[in-house]
């Protein structure tokens, strides 16, 4: 830029000191040098009011961006806690029933046994406990047949 002004400059000076009708084709292009050089610095002026604009939009952008992001971190991280605040309500629930069944006398503390105690139970269902079973093919195949 400072050598363009440095010959605008020069030029000016010759246009000015110029009077003889000779050098009328001179100062004209001197007028236009410097209506084109006008006309550059317009638009190089336009050009950095765009960019200045663009970059007020970006910067807006960014920001709600920005903003957008933190409140769904905010909203995650109030999910996060109360699932925790459940999980912990529900692992409390677990340990007072197991405190509730540890403090029961042994003799009415429930097991598998007591509980099927008294009742029936099928052969076939006795017969299947006991049957021994092989893996063929990841499936579980009774020795005796084949399954349903």
């Amino acid at each position: 830029m400072p050598k363009n002004l440095g010959v605008l400059t020069m030029t000016l000076l010759l246009a000015a000191g110029c009077a003889d009708s000779r050098d009328e084709r001179f100062r004209q292009l001197a007028q236009q040098s410097l209506r084109e050089q006008a006309e550059q610095n317009r638009r190089l002026a336009d050009q950095s009011q765009q960019i200045a604009e663009a970059s007020q939009r970006l910067v807006a952008g960014d920001a709600e961006a920005r903003k957008d992001l933190l409140d769904a971190q905010e909203q995650l991280t109030s999910e996060l806690h109360s699932e925790r605040a459940g999980l912990d309500r529900q692992r409390a629930n677990l340990e007072r029933e197991r405190q509730n069944i540890a403090a029961l006398p042994p003799s009415t503390t429930p097991t598998p046994l007591k509980a099927y105690r008294g009742r029936p139970v099928a052969p076939g269902f006795v017969f299947a406990l006991l049957t021994p079973r092989t893996y063929h093919a990841h499936k579980v195949v009774p020795i005796l047949g084949p399954t349903r």
